[in-house]
């Protein structure tokens, strides 16, 4: 295989390819806009184009693979799975990579496959409502003595325990309001404050058991506001993690004023690594 330079993605895709890509338009903007840190090569089987590739680097010697797919007249001929494994021989080589990261939806078995044939172990698993995805890493360096350079998804959760309990209390002021918020006309308790006040009770109350560079985002809420509450009142929230599925965290949730409970229901979140997290928020701005 011959790893070819390029500047724009020039194969033909099958319609389930197009629909997990980045359009033709979107790579060569993503290619233009990056030129210290985004790499685009074209893949030659002899002298056929049958592929193409885009990468990434996110720190010195670490890469992202941010698109690889094969031309639609060259699939099925195991030449994906071959193309990879080269490339990343071809990334050592050619640019000392240490490590290459990527990411499929979940449920591709076929990517799984080919990813795992070559070598890409599961780092984690992203669940969210509007993101079901898969994280993966090959790690080009020698292997270490004493355990392997990634902790497992197990080896990071350990540090929390179902039962964690949280509890912030605040005064309702004026800028709390329904009408300032523009969520009523009302100068009462905002449900958007209400539900920041639980999202905040539930993040604090975590943060002390997660593994140093990581933190957590809401992915989920649901929760009924139950009473209205006047300015000037003090309101409270308590929250209780009553699930750990791998990184996804279920908290229950109930908020009281000085007269009795105002809202209850449940809000999830999702343990992330920050850098990763910051990373992928940066590209996509950049897209």
């Amino acid at each position: 295989m011959r790893f070819q330079p390029s500047t724009e993605m020039k194969i033909t895709l099958a319609p389930e390819q197009e629909e997990m890509l980045s359009t033709k338009d979107d790579i060569k903007l993503i290619i233009r806009k990056n030129p210290d840190t985004v790499k685009a090569f074209d893949i030659y089987d002899g002298a056929d184009l049958i592929g193409f590739v885009l990468v990434h680097r996110f720190e010195d010697r670490k890469y992202f693979l941010w698109e690889y797919a094969i031309d639609l007249m060259h699939q099925n001929r195991h030449k994906g799975t071959r193309a990879l494994s080269e490339f990343l021989d071809f990334m050592k080589t050619q640019y000392g990579a240490e490590q290459i990261t990527t990411t499929y939806l979940y449920g591709n078995d076929h990517a799984k496959h080919v990813y795992e044939t070559v070598g890409f172990t599961e780092t984690d698993v992203v669940d969210e409502p509007d993101c079901h995805e898969v994280n993966m890493a090959y790690d080009l360096r020698p292997a270490r003595s004493g355990g392997s350079v990634e902790k497992t998804v197990q080896q990071e959760e350990t540090m929390l325990q179902i039962g964690r309990k949280g509890h912030i209390e605040k005064t309702v002021t004026d800028d709390m309001s329904a009408a300032i918020w523009g969520s009523g006309e009302l100068d009462v308790y905002a449900t958007p404050c209400m539900i920041a006040l639980a999202e905040e009770t539930a993040w604090r109350s975590v943060q002390d058991g997660l593994e140093p560079g990581q933190a957590t985002v809401g992915t989920k809420i649901n929760v009924a506001h139950l009473a209205a509450t006047p300015i000037g009142m003090r309101v409270w929230c308590d929250t209780e993690l009553k699930e750990i599925d791998r990184r996804r965290l279920v908290f229950s949730v109930s908020v009281f004023d000085e007269a009795g409970k105002i809202a209850e229901g449940t809000h999830e979140r999702f343990i992330v690594d920050v850098e990763k997290f910051r990373r992928k928020t940066a590209a996509k701005a950049g897209r």
